[in-house]
């Protein structure tokens, strides 16, 4: 997924052993159109 440009790996500054996931921007963007769409209400990405 983070191949195709879905999710993000950000390393722990603090202790190298852990990575992060997040969502990339593109994916939050595409999840807010949707939840757009679906008159949610939560259409911010966080």
């Amino acid at each position: 997924m983070v191949e195709a440009g879905l999710l993000v790996r950000e390393e722990d500054g603090e202790d190298r052993r852990r990575v992060f996931i997040a969502l990339s921007d593109r994916t939050a963007e595409a999840m807010a159109r949707n939840f757009d769409r679906l008159g949610s209400g939560i259409a911010t990405p966080v």
